[in-house]
């Protein structure tokens, strides 16, 4: 195993407001990350590219071993990897290709300054059907030690608990005082950015709320699919295209892993994969202010050699 890079790093941040309207407030927090980028080399075999991860606002809850130990075996597992031929089939994405894919489009299209600039596709959206009946996607700024959490946003207000969407059906988006202005209601509390420029619109903590099965009880229920480990390519938030090379990947037949694949592409519509979404794990992953479960999702286009 070759390590690229590797970096433990600890943050003690001290924010602090004041403005005319006679708000006045300060936050101390800390924040831990612990990284590690590498790859494995069998004579000429050389696994792709992978990295682990951990975020925690406690250094004792960072167990940097650990984290080597399951870059290890992610990058052993993917030495080997061959070609396959292109077919339709069921992909899982792991927390860390589900937040390239599908969230960071998300939090682009629930945006509120961007829906009333024109410029996301969730716009007259809301009450409306936009993902499958099992997703469910909040944003939670109180949650105690995540990374995201935080006393007052931008404009000095409480985060408001958001819940976004709700058995697919899009519920509110984020706003801060300017974009709900607007709208004639409140703020939720989700203004972003620094003393630098004006006030934007940004997430604290982002969750797919996880479902109630272990991914090995989804990798054993697909016929013909690809477990995705990580995505490489583009995914435009305003049309919701997509393609990309698969990193790191896995065939799945007759609900097993078979072997480590490489040369694979996918491509499609996020916002149209949203409602083919068929299971959710029941584990759940921090990256940064995300967490995310391991999502499957049906009939993706899966192009080999």
């Amino acid at each position: 195993v070759v390590i690229e890079s590797a970096s433990f790093s600890g943050d003690v941040m001290c924010r602090a407001m004041a403005s005319s309207k006679g708000i006045s407030a300060q936050e101390e927090k800390t924040m831990f990350v612990n990284m590690g980028i590498g790859f494995a080399r069998d004579g000429d075999d050389l696994s792709s590219f992978d990295m682990e991860y951990q975020v925690d606002c406690h250094a004792e809850k960072i167990d940097p071993v650990q984290n080597a130990r399951k870059l290890k075996e992610k990058v052993i597992n993917c030495l080997g990897a061959e070609s396959t031929k292109s077919f339709q089939g069921d992909i899982i994405l792991t927390p860390f290709s589900a937040v390239n894919l599908i969230l960071t489009p998300i939090v682009f299209a629930v945006n509120a300054d961007n829906v009333q600039n024109g410029l996301s596709p969730w716009k007259d959206q809301l009450n409306k059907k936009v993902g499958a009946s099992i997703l469910r996607i909040m944003d939670n700024g109180s949650m105690p030690q995540a990374p995201g959490s935080r006393k007052f946003d931008r404009e000095g207000l409480a985060p408001r608990p958001v819940d976004i969407i709700e058995e697919g059906v899009l519920l509110e988006y984020l706003h801060n005082n300017y974009t709900a202005l607007k709208e004639g209601i409140k703020s939720n509390g989700h203004a972003s950015g620094n003393d630098q420029s004006p006030p934007s619109v940004g997430p604290t903590n982002f969750i797919i709320a996880p479902g109630e099965i272990s991914l090995e009880e989804m990798i054993g229920g697909i016929d013909r699919g690809i477990l995705v480990n990580r995505y490489s390519g583009s995914a435009d938030p305003v049309s919701g295209d997509f393609s990309g090379v698969v990193k790191g990947g896995h065939l799945i037949e007759g609900g097993k892993l078979v072997k480590p694949v490489k040369e694979v592409m996918i491509a499609g519509n996020v916002y149209d994969i949203l409602s083919r979404i068929t299971a959710l794990s029941s584990d759940i992953k921090p990256i940064m202010n995300f967490r995310v479960p391991h999502v499957q999702v049906e009939n993706i286009s899966i192009t080999g050699k």
